[in-house]
């Protein structure tokens, strides 16, 4: 608000100095543009002629709240009204801080509503009144609200551009923005909360999924892209194999067709792992190479090329190889959201950067409204927020909530572990149990420590034991035996540790205990970190840059391989 001062002046928050009256006629107002008489002018500047009146406007669409001159003499400022870009000189509105140019602050503001609605609209701006938006359903005061009055239509301004089509990260179909979704018990797919049918939402014209207007468009749900005009992908190119004759595919990983075998044909090896997976080839049917030993579980050959998945907003990508970090090719990766190092197939972020984000095939098979047999809940994305396992006591960002259960929460190395596993203290099959009322503790028949009976564990249901997670998986379950990879001077290989005499490490000398080891030439280590140790390594390097790798070979079976 401006101050009149001596002489005829005003002080004004839209310039530094006082402004007195001016003759000056030709120079245009930096408020209006007009070359008329009456203006005030800066004496110490000589750059700034603005009427009195132009320094505050009161526009019919917000009476309430004045649109105040302002100098922004670097910045270049996008109309809220018109969407034009000007540069220096805006109004403002004094309570929501829009923008307003100088062409259409005069105006009633009318927007051209483009596909929201078929009239243009009457644009009034934040706290003038507020009504539930038709779009989205939500009365939100603190929006922009646009007005059709001959059709009662009401929209945030936001709203009315909104995207048609778009892809979100909890289905795999297209969802539409539709006018209203009419009557029926409809719930949000993302928060999982009602939606109310006499309101626009987002629809899936396949099935049934709804989502709210604007959970669709959250950052962490919607990956940007509008669809709308883009022909859909062709589900073929998703398909991860071709049929060659029955029992027979050629799946794009491998070279070698690959041949199906029933799971009463399987023979129960421990020690024959999964490509995709990682997990031992004992229970489910499988797809054996015909000329070497790749093998991927029937569930891992049937994966998509291309998922989503709730922990990131754009699309992913299945790879067989994959960029550790942004220089380096091939080795085991850490998932991001269970954080466990594996050397299976990952889903990779679809990105420019090379060595985008990598999520393991057993998380991704994790989806929202899955069914954990640990209890009759299903399981929900708990968006961006620090939780705490009820499982394993961690926190972390990436975890499952259950439904109807607001204290319980699992994360996915949890959610993950196999139901079913076999250990060589054991011939037969180990179920996993997810804690039971008991008086007293348990004893571990491997480690021979003791066990919480209340803790997840794992049981032989005819031998009468009871062994840790930890004791039955080792402490990287992941890591495919037979695999080789590369860390700075060394060869690595993934060797099972289930010999009668288990080798010392290098660097701390303990005899190793895990399930694994990794061997380089004649040294044995018992862990990545104790090879970042080891004496051999230059001191001084980075985790990140441990990796070095010759020239890549696209061909899965020429870096992971077995010597037998």
């Amino acid at each position: 608000m401006e101050e009149e001062i001596a002489d005829g002046g005003i002080l004004s928050p839209f310039h530094n100095h006082p402004l007195y009256p001016t003759d000056d006629s030709s120079t245009p107002c930096v408020g209006c543009g007009e070359e008329t008489a009456g203006k005030h002018a800066c004496h110490i500047c000589h750059e700034i002629n603005v009427h009195k009146g132009c320094l505050e406007i009161i526009n019919p669409s917000s009476p309430a709240h004045p649109l105040s001159l302002t100098d922004r003499f670097d910045d270049y400022i996008k109309c809220t009204i018109c969407h034009w870009v000007f540069h220096r000189y805006m109004y403002y509105c004094s309570f929501s801080g829009l923008p307003v140019c100088k062409q259409c602050v005069r105006k009633p503001f009318i927007l051209d509503p483009e596909k929201a609605h078929e009239h243009p609209l009457l644009i009034f701006l934040k706290g003038s009144f507020s009504f539930p938006c038709d779009a989205c359903g939500v009365n939100d005061a603190n929006s922009c609200l646009c007005l059709c009055i001959p059709c009662r239509f009401t929209i945030h301004m936001d709203c009315v551009y909104l995207p048609r089509v778009i892809c979100v990260n909890r289905h795999d179909h297209r969802i539409s923005h539709v006018p209203r979704l009419g009557s029926g018990n409809w719930s949000c797919g993302v928060c999982r909360k009602e939606v109310n049918g006499m309101y626009g939402a987002y629809s899936c014209l396949t099935c049934t999924f709804v989502v709210h207007s604007r959970c669709a468009i959250r950052s962490n749900v919607w990956d940007g892209i509008e669809l709308e005009g883009v022909p859909e992908e062709d589900p073929a190119n998703l398909l991860p194999f071709y049929v060659v004759e029955e029992g027979l595919i050629k799946h794009f990983t491998h070279e070698h067709n690959l041949r199906l075998v029933n799971e009463d044909d399987i023979l129960h090896d421990i020690s024959k792992q999964c490509y995709g997976c990682v997990l031992p080839i004992f229970f489910n049917s499988c797809y054996i190479c015909t000329l070497c030993d790749f093998v991927l579980h029937e569930t891992c050959a049937n994966l998509s090329k291309k998922k989503r998945h709730p922990s990131e907003s754009r699309r992913l990508t299945l790879y067989d190889e994959y960029y550790v970090n942004s220089l380096m090719r091939k080795g085991p990766f850490i998932c991001f959201v269970c954080n466990q190092r594996c050397s299976g197939f990952a889903y990779v972020e679809d990105s420019e950067r090379r060595d985008g984000l990598k999520i393991d095939v057993r998380c991704v098979s994790i989806y929202d409204g899955y069914v954990h047999k640990s209890q009759p809940h299903s399981m929900l994305v708990v968006p961006d927020n620090w939780s705490t396992c009820s499982i394993c006591g961690k926190g972390g960002e990436h975890m499952w909530s259950l439904t109807g259960q607001d204290d319980l929460f699992m994360c996915y190395k949890c959610a993950t572990i196999p139901e079913l596993a076999m250990h060589k203290y054991d011939v037969h099959p180990l179920s996993l149990q997810f804690g039971e009322m008991a008086k007293g503790d348990y004893w571990c028949d491997i480690c021979e420590k003791i066990l919480d009976p209340q803790k997840w564990f794992y049981t032989c249901d005819l031998c009468c034991t009871t062994l840790h997670i930890d004791c039955v998986l080792g402490m990287e379950p992941y890591m495919r035996v037979g695999s080789t990879f590369h860390l700075k001077r060394f060869v690595l290989e993934v060797l099972s540790n289930y010999s009668a005499s288990r080798p010392h490490c290098y660097t701390c000398s303990s005899r190793i205990n895990d399930l694994i080891v990794y061997k380089s030439k004649d040294v044995y280590f018992c862990s990545l970190m104790c090879i970042k140790k080891s004496p051999k390594l230059d001191s001084g390097l980075y985790w990140s840059n441990m990796y070095d790798f010759t020239e890549p070979d696209l061909h899965l079976s020429n870096f992971f391989h077995d010597d037998s």
